[in-house]
């Protein structure tokens, strides 16, 4: 093959380096217009402290790392919502129960696409532990709404997101991995001001880069290319 389209550098990583020159990176997820709507009005205006997983509970998403960091404490009161259902969510119960956050976590199972926009606007900061995604819907909706994100440095959420658009955590291993997403925590619970540009900067990320006109762009040049 003369082309090979890759979801993110990680993938590409694990490729053998004779076909990365062949290699193009392009997140699978992209944006419909119609989703893009008005810049949101700010929420980061003090209060509870509340954060949002939204997606597949798949094994592969590293809430157990999460549930742990905030078992370590927050400077403010907290309270974290999961919404989404899977094969993990009766473990990550378990460990919620096993570590005295069941007052603070709340397990909303799969919702209406509607309610879960309801309730993308009303929380501040999106939580993404994605290990094995290509991309991440829920991590551009996100972005779409302005909402500042902390996920992995590692495959396609990686990706998606800088380190200018969003507070992003290394896997190296669990007790780093923890400790690092407890200090994320801390700092987009303590620095509003932080959490906010890092939401518009997402924003404008996503409208940026994640638009489908700019992958037909993207895909019409390599098929150009090929034809001649």
């Amino acid at each position: 093959c003369s082309t090979i389209l890759v979801s993110n550098r990680t993938t590409l990583n694990f490729l053998p380096e004779s076909v990365h020159e062949k290699c193009l990176v392009m997140s699978p997820n992209a944006l419909r217009e119609e989703d893009i709507g008005e810049t949101p009005p700010e929420k980061l205006e003090g209060g509870v402290f509340e954060l949002l997983f939204a997606g597949n509970c798949a094994p592969t998403r590293a809430m157990p790392l999460v549930f742990a960091a905030l078992a370590l404490g927050l400077p403010v009161a907290w309270r974290l919502r999961v919404v989404g259902s899977g094969a993990a969510l009766e473990f990550w119960k378990s460990e919620v129960a096993r570590l005295n956050l069941t007052d603070n976590i709340e397990f909303l199972g799969a919702i209406p696409r509607e309610s879960l926009k309801a309730i993308y606007n009303e929380t501040p900061v999106l939580v993404f532990p994605g290990l094995r995604d290509s991309g991440g819907s829920a991590l551009l909706e996100a972005m779409t709404l302005a909402m500042p994100i902390l996920t992995f440095d590692w495959g396609g959420p990686g990706e998606m997101v800088d380190r200018d658009s969003a507070v992003l955590v290394e896997v190296r291993e669990p007790a780093q991995t923890i400790a690092d997403l407890h200090t994320g925590l801390c700092l987009l619970a303590t620095r509003p001001a932080e959490a906010r540009r890092l939401g518009r900067n997402a924003r404008e990320r996503a409208l940026a880069h994640f638009r489908w006109n700019k992958k037909w762009q993207v895909v019409d040049s390599i098929y150009r290319r090929l034809a001649k």
